[in-house]
């Protein structure tokens, strides 16, 4: 739910940035964002990322994608660049009404902020040459020796995985109450069962205690 929440906040962020938005790209700023999330020692996104053939790539958050596709958050058209995504209202209106949610977890969004600001509005080009220019912040390297860049490392070398709980500073703070409620938001067939039986419900009359009673 966390990386769920957060991919939200940076797909509906980044659509105010730019009207360009493709799969590659998601999987390059959620790369770039754990990276300084884990900089930081913050427990945000916890996608696991490996080095494919176009830069960073994580099958979690593909798989969180194709969610967000079944469940009308965003729609996705193919391009020649790839995969086209539209996020849609629906994903506007998951952040407004968990307000309490990204104000109590705001040092993330605003980590997201920064790099969609940054990064958000380059050419895919531009942005996978940025990308090969960092280190990953799993590699290992010697002392005295510079660390290796991104480009430098083979193909499906991993790049990036969840910070344990014991290591971060600080951590995407969540309920169980905001977890549940939030797996509803994220299924369409789920929320809008729920939301058609508050509408009957308000349509129904309400017996009296005389009537009960």
């Amino acid at each position: 739910m966390t990386d769920q929440f957060l991919l939200t906040y940076l797909l509906n962020d980044l659509s105010k940035r730019t009207s360009f938005i493709y799969e590659t790209k998601i999987h390059k700023l959620g790369f770039i964002s754990e990276r300084e999330m884990i900089d930081s020692y913050e427990k945000g996104f916890n996608y696991y990322f490996i080095k494919l053939y176009h830069g960073p790539y994580s099958f979690e958050l593909n798989d969180d994608l194709n969610d967000f596709a079944q469940s009308k958050i965003i729609e996705t058209e193919p391009s020649d660049k790839g995969t086209t995504i539209i996020p849609t209202d629906r994903c506007a209106e998951i952040l407004n009404d968990f307000g309490s949610l990204a104000r109590r977890n705001r040092t993330f969004l605003r980590t997201i902020d920064s790099v969609n600001r940054r990064y958000g509005t380059l050419g895919l080009k531009k942005l996978l040459n940025a990308v090969y220019r960092m280190q990953s912040p799993l590699h290992q390297y010697r002392k005295r020796m510079r660390p290796p860049t991104i480009a430098s490392l083979p193909l499906r070398a991993p790049l990036a995985k969840a910070i344990p709980a014991e290591e971060a500073r600080t951590a995407f703070i969540i309920t169980h109450e905001e977890i549940a409620t939030l797996e509803i938001y994220l299924d369409k067939e789920a929320f809008d069962s729920l939301a058609q039986a508050g509408k009957s419900a308000r349509k129904e009359r309400f017996l009296s205690l005389d009537e009960v009673f």
